[in-house]
């Protein structure tokens, strides 16, 4: 899966994507974009010391998260 994080104001770097269930990981480059394999029900895990943690699980379809 490919996609990218960005907030109010900018687009964030650095921000950790675990995936859960297969035990992989990935990290945000300068413009928010990431990478990471998935599957179906996977949970995904997005981490950074200035957010909350973020708990998402791989559906059909999920639309924006």
């Amino acid at each position: 899966m490919q996609g990218k994080i960005i907030n109010i104001n900018s687009e964030v770097e650095g921000i950790y994507i675990l995936n859960k269930t297969t035990n992989t990981s990935t990290i945000t480059n300068q413009k928010g974009d990431f990478e990471i394999n998935v599957m179906f029900n996977d949970t995904l895990v997005f981490s950074a010391l200035q957010y909350e943690i973020k708990f998402v699980v791989i559906k059909k379809y999920s639309g924006d998260l």
